[in-house]
C-alpha cells in the first residue's frame, strides 16, 4: 500500500503530541507505525529528527528502529555511520534472521554509496546470503507474508544488480538481475518496485560506456514509465531521481535540461535534501552556463553591466555554493564526484574568462578530491574523471610557461593513463586528450 501524505501528516502530530506531553512511550508506538512510510516518500530529515528524539527520551526499542535511523543516515549523506552502525546492529540480532538479511542488503547498499567497490564479490554474497533466509522463511508462512518475502527477495536480486551495474560495469550481468526482480515485483504487484527496477534498467540503456546496451530513446522511455509510477505513488524521492537522470540523459536538450533539473532542485528542497539540492544547482549552473556560451556565440560578448554578464556571476556564485554544501559530505562518493565536478565548472568559467590563475585553481582542487582514498578502487568512471582534472591542470601549466611541474604531475598518475590506454600528454596534444575524454563522458 501506498504510503498517504495525510496519514503521515496525522502521524507526526500524533507522536509529537505525546512528545510534548510527557508520553514518550506512547509516542514511541506511533513513531514505529511512521517510519517505514516517512523513509519512503523521501522525508529523511524529518525522519532524522523523530528518531533522534525518539532514542534519546526512550530505552529499550525494537531493533528496527536503530535499522531505520541507520538506513536515513545513509540517505542523507553518511554512509560511513550508516555502516558502522549496521555492522553493530548485525550482531544484536543473532536471534533474528529476517532482519538480519535487511541489515545484510543496507550494508551492501552504505558500502556502494561509500563507493567501496573492492567489496563488491563480499556485498553480492550478502545479499545471495540473504535472498537464502527469505527463501527459508516462504515455505511455512501465510500468503500475506509470502507476499512480503517474495518482494523481499526481489530487493535482493535488485541489489545484486547494482553492484554489477555500477561497481563491476557489467551490464549484462546487471541486466539479468533487474528482469529477475522486475519479475517477482510483478508478481507481488509492488508497484514501487517495479518502478525501480525500471529506472535502473534505464540508467544501463543511457549509458555510453555500455555499448551494446546504448539506447537513449529506449532509456527515456523507462525513465518516463518509471517516473509515472512514482507520481501516482507520491514518492517524491523516487520522483527525484528518475527526473535527474531524465535531465542528464536529454543534455543535448539544454532547455528541457535545465526545467528538469530546476525540477529536482524544487522537490529537494521541500523534502529538505541538502546534498541532492546542492547538486541539482550544480547541473543548473552548467546547463546554463551553456545557455549563456549560446548567447554569446549568436549575440557577441555582453558588456560588463548588462544582465547577461551579470547571470554569470550568479552561476559562479550558484557553483560555489553548491561546493560549500558538498564538501561537508566527505564519505558520500557520489558528493565528492558532485564536488570534482564543481570545481571543474568553476574551472571551465574563469578559463572561458581568461582568468588562468584562478581557473588553474579551481582545476587543482577538482584534482585534489579526485585523487581522495575514496576513489582508491579505480573505477573507470572515476578514473576518467580523475586523469580529465590532471589535463586540465596540465593544458593551463602550459599555457603559463610552467611546464617544470608537468612532467612530475605525469608521473604520479602514470596507473591511470596506463588503465585508459591514453598517451601521455605533450604541448601539442593535451587538447586533443582532454577533447577526447569530454566526448566519451
Amino acid at each position: 500500500m501506498m504510503p498517504n501524505s495525510q496519514k503521515i501528516n496525522s502521524l507526526i502530530e500524533a507522536q509529537f503530541h505525546y512528545f510534548e506531553s510527557g508520553k514518550p512511550e506512547e509516542a514511541a508506538a506511533i513513531v514505529g507505525l511512521l517510519m517505514e512510510d516517512l523513509y519512503n516518500v523521501g522525508r529523511y530529515s524529518e525522519l532524522w529528527n523523530i528518531l533522534k528524539r525518539t532514542i534519546d527520551e526512550v530505552h529499550d526499542l525494537n531493533p528496527v528502529f536503530y535499522l531505520y535511523r541507520a538506513r536515513t543516515q545513509g540517505a542523507l549523506g553518511r554512509p560511513d555511520e550508516a555502516n558502522e552502525e549496521l555492522k553493530l546492529l548485525w550482531y544484536l540480532v543473532d536471534d533474528d534472521p529476517e532482519l538480519q538479511a535487511a541489515i545484510l542488503m543496507d550494508i551492501g547498499t552504505s558500502f556502494r554509496r561509500m563507493g567501496d567497490s573492492s567489496k563488491s564479490h563480499e556485498i553480492i554474497k550478502d545479499y545471495q546470503e540473504a535472498y537464502e533466509i527469505y527463501d527459508e522463511k516462504l515455505i511455512p508462512t501465510q500468503e500475506e507474508y509470502r507476499e512480503l518475502f517474495r518482494e523481499n527477495q526481489a530487493s535482493c536480486l535488485l541489489g545484486e544488480g547494482t553492484i554489477y551495474h555500477y561497481f563491476l560495469e557489467q551490464p549484462a550481468e546487471a541486466m539479468q538481475k533487474y528482469n529477475q526482480a522486475l519479475q517477482i515485483y510483478g508478481e507481488v504487484q509492488s508497484a514501487d518496485g517495479a518502478g525501480v527496477v525500471t529506472k535502473q534498467i534505464g540508467e544501463i540503456l543511457a549509458n555510453k560506456r555500455f555499448r551494446e546496451f546504448y539506447d537513449p530513446v529506449a532509456a527515456l522511455g523507462h525513465f518516463r514509465a518509471a517516473l509515472e509510477i512514482f507520481q501516482k505513488s507520491d514518492y517524491e524521492n523516487r520522483v527525484l531521481e528518475t527526473l535527474y537522470q531524465m535531465a542528464r540523459l536529454q543534455r543535448d536538450d539544454p532547455e528541457e535540461s535545465l526545467r528538469l533539473f530546476r525540477d529536482c532542485f524544487r522537490i529537494a528542497n521541500k523534502l529538505g535534501l541538502l546534498r541532492e539540492e546542492a547538486v541539482a544547482r550544480r547541473h543548473i549552473a552548467d546547463v546554463e552556463f551553456l545557455l549563456f556560451q549560446q548567447e554569446v556565440a549568436l549575440q557577441g560578448p555582453p558588456s560588463r553591466d548588462s544582465e547577461a554578464w551579470h547571470s554569470l556571476s550568479r552561476i559562479t556564485q550558484s557553483l560555489e555554493d553548491a561546493a560549500g554544501v558538498l564538501t561537508l559530505f566527505k564519505f558520500d562518493a557520489w558528493s565528492r564526484r558532485a564536488l570534482t565536478n564543481c570545481y571543474s565548472s568553476l574551472g571551465e568559467i574563469h578559463k572561458w574568462l581568461g582568468d588562468n590563475e584562478k581557473a588553474l585553481a579551481d582545476f587543482r582542487s577538482a584534482l585534489e578530491v579526485s585523487n581522495e582514498d575514496i576513489f582508491r578502487n579505480r573505477l573507470r568512471g572515476d578514473v576518467k574523471r580523475r586523469l580529465r582534472m590532471l589535463l586540465e591542470v596540465v593544458q593551463l601549466l602550459y599555457r603559463m610557461n610552467q611546464d617544470s611541474e608537468v612532467e612530475n604531475l605525469v608521473a604520479a598518475h602514470a596507473a591511470d593513463f596506463q588503465q585508459l590506454e591514453l598517451p601521455h600528454p605533450t604541448r601539442g596534444g593535451v587538447d586533443q586528450l582532454i577533447a577526447l575524454l569530454k566526448t566519451e563522458g
